[in-house]
């Protein structure tokens, strides 16, 4: 396999796993391996009722390290110096997520090391698009211009809508509003799972600006037709994503939309994270 093709392949198995996770919280299995590394003593547990996602997501997680690990390594022959430092970065984040997934278990999901799970795992998946944009292109990014100012502005404001939104469902406060746009015909309710679930709101249409016009302004100066498509990927995603948060109220978080609507929050990281680097 050639060293990009096992670049994108971590990507798709992160993304994976990160599905994977956002199933065993939705249907409350996160406490079915009471503990770490093993579930129940053993490594090979009776796949049943919540260990069948519980495990899954450890065996997955197992996965992506192996991935991850030996990517550092054969990225150590890669002539472009930058490789070799995303790999690493890419293998410090994964083991900081391991250790964050471990706390979880060991301290019965604490809402501050569930949403730094989350952030963590977002921030990974960045890191490990952006290498296997790099070596895909097999060129260092171009000095920073406005498209990159844009892309990277709108990057970082979609990980803080996506952290807030990882507050929102470890707070219990993904139910704390019913309606559209108002909070149960409030503008500002009073309770403090019903504000927190406003601001998501609310920075959800500041991201949805930002991904918009930093989609615009990176199309506008693609010079291929992949780059432009690379360009519209993060305003097709962030479109979808508005509309499955819209769902996700108003059907009452069913499992199934509540984890497209986290699987395409980190779609639209990783299609920043893609337009960015194939920029310049």
């Amino acid at each position: 396999m050639r060293v990009h093709a096992h670049a994108w392949l971590a990507c798709a198995a992160t993304l994976a796993l990160m599905v994977m996770g956002s199933l065993v919280h939705g249907t409350g299995s996160s406490l079915a391996c009471p503990d770490w590394p093993l579930c129940h003593g053993t490594a090979f547990p009776a796949m049943t009722g919540g260990v069948r996602f519980e495990h899954t997501h450890r065996l997955m997680a197992a996965a992506v390290v192996v991935l991850v690990v030996s990517l550092l390594v054969r990225s150590m022959r890669v002539t472009d110096r930058g490789v070799p430092w995303l790999a690493a970065a890419a293998c410090g984040l994964v083991v900081m997520q391991a250790a964050l997934g471990a706390l979880t278990v060991v301290y019965r999901l604490p809402p501050a090391i569930s949403v730094a799970h989350l952030a963590t795992s977002m921030t990974f998946l960045t890191v490990v698009v952006l290498l296997a944009t790099r070596l895909t292109v097999q060129k260092a990014p171009a000095r920073p211009d406005a498209r990159r100012g844009w892309t990277a502005a709108a990057g970082s404001l979609v990980l803080g809508q996506v952290v807030l939104g990882a507050a929102v469902r470890h707070l219990g406060a993904a139910l704390a509003c019913s309606g559209v746009p108002l909070c149960t015909g409030a503008v500002w309710p009073e309770s403090w799972p019903g504000r927190v679930h406003m601001i998501h709101r609310a920075a959800g249409a500041v991201a949805l600006v930002a991904v918009l016009g930093a989609s615009i302004v990176a199309f506008r100066g693609a010079g291929s037709a992949s780059r432009r498509a690379a360009a519209l990927a993060p305003a097709a995603v962030v479109l979808a994503q508005v509309g499955l948060g819209l769902g996700v109220v108003l059907a009452h978080a069913p499992l199934d939309l509540v984890t497209l609507h986290h699987a395409g929050g980190a779609l639209l990281l990783g299609s920043l994270a893609l337009s960015w680097g194939l920029a310049g």
